[in-house]
């Protein structure tokens, strides 16, 4: 059976105090660092830790012993089983108000300028006489009907000619010559009737 050695621990802090130049302290920041451990044969590392605008001034409250250095340079120590070990590294900042800046001068306001001056309104334009409406033509007469030729009287019929008779040829007897001279003479006589009767038709029809 192996007995279980017992652990050391050991923890640093770093405080930074920020004060006026009258070295009156502003305001006070505590930064604690991780808490180590090991046994007796194991070491640990300590040291300052720069800050900007901050100044190393000393360690301050050790406890159990721990190993460092004044000026906060690096140093290497052992860790003590059963016990814890602590240092403190203070730094301070002294902060210089700055001057206040001069106000500058006002600026002298430049002079208004005049208001121009407002633009007489020109008179308004006499609206035209509206032009008269142009008179309507009269309408254009209506034509008169022209009248109706009146129809022309149908020609009256031609009378018909009369018929020449047929002229019967009367058998002459041989025995007398008085049946040819009849005849010739009735022939003659119907002819003379049928001329007259044309002549007169055609004066008629001339006449309409």
């Amino acid at each position: 059976w192996t007995p279980i050695e017992e652990t050391g621990k050991f923890q640093e802090h770093h405080i930074y105090i920020v004060k006026d130049k009258d070295g009156k302290e502003i305001s006070r920041e505590v930064v604690d660092g991780d808490v180590k451990g090991g046994t007796s044969k194991m070491t640990y590392t300590t040291g300052k830790k720069d800050k900007d605008g901050f100044k190393f001034v000393e360690t301050q409250d050790p406890k159990e012993n721990p190993s460092y250095d004044k000026d906060g340079k690096e140093t290497t120590g052992k860790f003590v089983p059963g016990k814890k070990q602590e240092i403190t590294y203070v730094y301070e900042k002294v902060e210089v108000p700055s001057e206040p800046e001069k106000p500058t001068e006002p600026e002298v306001p430049s002079e208004p300028e005049k208001p121009t001056e407002p633009e007489v309104p020109s008179e308004p334009e006499v609206p035209s006489e509206p032009e008269k409406p142009s008179e309507p033509e009269k309408p254009s007469e209506p034509e008169v009907p022209s009248e109706p030729e009146k129809p022309s009287e149908p020609e009256k019929p031609s009378e018909p000619e009369a018929p020449t008779p047929e002229v019967q040829t009367a058998s002459v007897l041989p025995q007398t010559g008085e049946n040819d001279d009849k005849l010739v003479y009735s022939v003659a006589s119907l002819s003379i009737l049928a001329g007259l009767g044309l002549l007169a038709a055609r004066r008629k029809k001339e006449e309409f």
